[in-house]
């Protein structure tokens, strides 16, 4: 199974995702890291905040993706960046990218349990609730530990009626 990137991502006032300095900087992104990668990327938008930008991708392991993010081709898009984007957090999970298809994608982070930690062996729980349409995958290693998808918004907000989740909307370059 591939290991699944979740880069956090913050938009620089007066930044959009509409800005066309945006548009190219992702549309650049999108292509060089998946000609790196073998894998597509999924730009998504918070729901609750705009500015905030989810990118979803594949990758064959984690270490390949540091050789991406230690690559001048990936310190050169970082440097493009600056005064646009803010990188907020990375995150990898044993999960299947390919999922993150529709329109609407809802994870849930793993919260500690009494006696665990980041380290400890079995890392990970599956998300124990019932969300209609809304398909939920298995157990994980990483610290993302569910994650599904939904064709409409009102199915990935009502998911998320105890605000435990990330509802993130499927953003398209122009």
């Amino acid at each position: 199974m591939t290991v699944t990137e979740f880069a956090t991502l913050k938009l620089l006032s007066p930044c959009t995702w509409d800005s066309p300095g945006i548009q190219v900087f992702f549309q650049t992104l999108a292509v060089q890291q998946a000609e790196w990668s073998g894998y597509p990327l999924r730009f998504f938008e918070d729901v609750s905040d705009t500015s905030t930008i989810y990118l979803i991708t594949g990758w064959k392991s984690v270490p390949a993706h540091y050789e991406w993010i230690a690559s001048e081709q990936n310190k050169t898009l970082l440097e493009r960046s600056k005064g646009m984007i803010e990188v907020v957090g990375l995150e990898h999970a044993e999960l299947d990218s390919e999922v993150a298809n529709e329109a609407y994608v809802v994870w849930k982070q793993w919260e500690a349990q009494e006696g665990e930690n980041y380290e400890a062996e079995g890392v990970g729980r599956v998300l124990d609730a019932k969300f209609g349409d809304l398909k939920v995958l298995e157990e994980v290693k990483g610290l993302v530990s569910s994650l599904g998808t939904c064709v409409e918004k009102e199915a990935a907000v009502g998911a998320n009626e105890e605000k435990r989740f990330k509802v993130m909307h499927r953003l398209a370059l122009s």
